[in-house]
């Protein structure tokens, strides 16, 4: 059973989203008394490095401070909540010998769920502001632990307190309980550590992996090659698997044949000619060279286009009783036969509707498959209340990213 990539020899951190040599992880102990020690016992550079200037002389989590854009030997420095191990391959501290069991990414010092060493699959939600991302992604997360996990065998579980009061706070608990609409993303370049943090779960046997998810704000592409100076350009580039929106809502020629209001300016073609730049700078491939991350293409708002009119105009751009997209797909295993056929039919609707450029741009990803989904179910009110909740097909292309042969 295939699960995004292949298990890598590094680790993509989930915090700071670099690549990590797992012979190179740092650790934290937990025994009080080792960072006295250290602080007691470390040498002339150590001491010039990792503790402070004055006393109470305490010791400094270096690597922290560094990631949050702290001067590590300011009065801002991040204080270590444990003696920090960085030399022992085995994750045994060099002051009380014991071993210890937190493993923190040597770059940012994150802590790393156990998992880690199974490898994890990040799963990346791009495209333009408005597009459906947010709510793409909240139906994936409760398809994962309500739908796909028990089909497929296996149980999820949050690898944090904090993964899972994110996801339950801001995506689930907003359509399910309160029956609203999610927010809007903010920039990340304007969010806070906790707002950046991916939320990460845990697929249990068979699966044994973590998979993170991380959703990005639209207006992120809209700054262009700026971008590439935030970490979540190092997130794009090397995520284990895309997921791009497209609101047909916003393209002119189906707007105008629906009756949709004119939409505002809406270029997919540029939007993921963009994220393609973000995966070649960020993995310094040379332009042109096929991309080996696989892309979703998420047609959303699919609710809107579904069924026939009496209106030729309208007719030309909905899915009828005849399309594909009302196929059932086999149940407790990845359906190879529906996905194409859906996929063929999305991808010459879309090629119908944006032209061949969006279509090649596409190409240029080595796996790639186009989906249609609904998260809704239905239009919302203007006031943003939700009052019947329908997803269509939603877990299709995590299926496809996670559990295809």
């Amino acid at each position: 059973m295939y699960f995004g990539r292949k298990p890598p020899v590094r680790y993509i951190c989930p915090f700071c989203y670099k690549n990590i040599d797992m012979k190179k992880l740092h650790y934290m102990c937990p025994n009080p008394e080792c960072s006295s020690g250290f602080v007691n016992a470390c040498g002339p550079s150590e001491r010039a490095r990792y503790v402070t200037k004055a006393p109470p002389f305490k010791e400094i989590d270096y690597e922290k401070s560094m990631f949050l854009n702290k001067d590590p030997a300011g009065a801002d420095a991040v204080f270590a909540e444990g003696h920090i191990v960085r030399s022992s391959r085995g994750g045994v501290c060099d002051i009380c010998r014991n071993k210890v069991s937190t493993a923190l990414c040597p770059m940012c010092h994150g802590v790393l769920p156990p998992e880690c060493t199974y490898g994890t699959s990040i799963i990346c939600f791009v495209g333009a502001a408005g597009t459906g991302k947010s709510h793409v992604m909240a139906m994936m997360m409760r398809d994962l632990a309500d739908t796909v996990g028990p089909e497929f065998g296996f149980r999820i579980s949050p690898a944090s307190e904090a993964s899972r009061t994110k996801a339950v706070d801001k995506y689930v608990n907003r359509l399910y309980v309160e029956r609203t609409v999610i927010p809007s993303t903010r920039p990340y370049s304007g969010s806070t550590e906790e707002e950046k943090a991916p939320m990460m779960f845990f697929a249990g046997k068979p699966i044994n992996r973590a998979v993170a998810f991380m959703d990005t704000s639209g207006t992120d592409l809209e700054v262009g090659k700026n971008l590439n100076i935030y970490n979540i350009s190092s997130y794009i580039g090397g995520a284990t698997g895309l997921v791009f929106t497209v609101d047909p809502t916003r393209i002119p020629d189906i707007a105008a044949r629906m009756g949709f209001p004119k939409p505002a300016k809406y270029n997919p073609v540029e939007d993921l000619r963009k994220v393609r730049d973000i995966v070649y700078s960020t993995n310094q491939m040379k332009p042109g060279k096929s991309i080996d991350i696989p892309l979703a293409i998420v047609l959303t708002k699919v609710d809107l286009l579904l069924g026939t009119s009496n209106d030729k105009e309208q007719d030309e751009v909905m899915f009828g009783p005849e399309s594909s997209l009302h196929l059932e797909r086999a149940k407790g295993k990845y359906d190879a036969e529906t996905t194409a056929n859906i996929g063929a039919e999305v991808e010459e609707y879309l090629r119908r509707v944006l032209g061949d450029e969006f279509i090649n741009t596409v190409e240029g990803f080595d796996r790639h498959e186009y989906f249609a989904v609904s998260s809704l179910g239905g239009e919302p009110l203007p006031n943003g209340r939700i009052n019947d909740l329908g997803p269509f097909k939603t877990e299709d292309p995590l299926i496809w990213l996670l559990l295809r042969d």
